[in-house]
């Protein structure tokens, strides 16, 4: 990419190694790597997210409630939104409200899985707000693909395996320090050539 000015000047740097791996159209595990890392870079500059713990213990057991509880004129149990002023909490209780809205019964069932399932959802909202929600508007006329595809590329990148272990790690270390992108394994000749070519776009 020769020119800064087609992203915003404030574009962290490993995020701008997105953009320009999103308009070359580099492979899918190329890509979902430097995702990873930039993703590890901004929990970590952001100071994670300190509630998240909090937030999923909170799901699980309004989910629970509300699994077994007979509702009274209307009343549904809710989230008691704590506020700290960080823009990451605010999109982890949004995240919140949505799978606690969506997926009520699948959080009930354990409180392991919830805090999982709520920490990838927050670790991929937090992909959009601090990444791809400013680099996709910026490269939907430059992109190899249209809007739509550079979206389920977006989405793709975001449904890897490593992005489990950032949202594991998250849980394991609150506050951001010490989250590294998960190590890759280098993939040998011989797996990339038994390699689909969906799988290496």
């Amino acid at each position: 990419m020769p020119d800064d000015d087609r992203l915003p000047r404030s574009l962290p740097r490993k995020w701008k190694a997105v953009a320009c791996a999103l308009e070359e159209g580099d492979s899918l595990p190329a890509l979902s790597a430097l995702v990873e890392k930039a993703l590890a870079a901004t929990i970590r500059d952001i100071g994670g997210v300190p509630l998240i713990n909090d937030i999923c213990d909170q799901v699980h057991h309004t989910a629970r409630t509300r699994c077994h509880a007979l509702p009274l004129d209307g009343f549904r149990p809710d989230l008691s939104l704590k506020h700290d002023r960080l823009p990451q909490t605010d999109v982890a209780w949004c995240r919140a409200r949505v799978l606690l809205e969506t997926r009520t019964e699948e959080l009930a069932a354990d409180l392991k899985q919830t805090r999982h399932r709520v920490a990838v959802s927050v670790v991929r909202a937090l992909a959009y707000h601090f990444g791809f929600g400013r680099i996709v508007p910026a490269l939907i006329d430059r992109a190899p693909w249209t809007a739509d595809e550079l979206r389920e590329r977006c989405a793709q990148a975001l449904s890897q395996p490593g992005i489990d272990k950032l949202a594991d790690c998250l849980l394991r270390r609150p506050d951001g320090q010490g989250v590294r992108a998960p190590r890759r394994e280098r993939l040998s000749v011989e797996a990339m050539l038994g390699m689909s070519l969906e799988d290496l776009r």
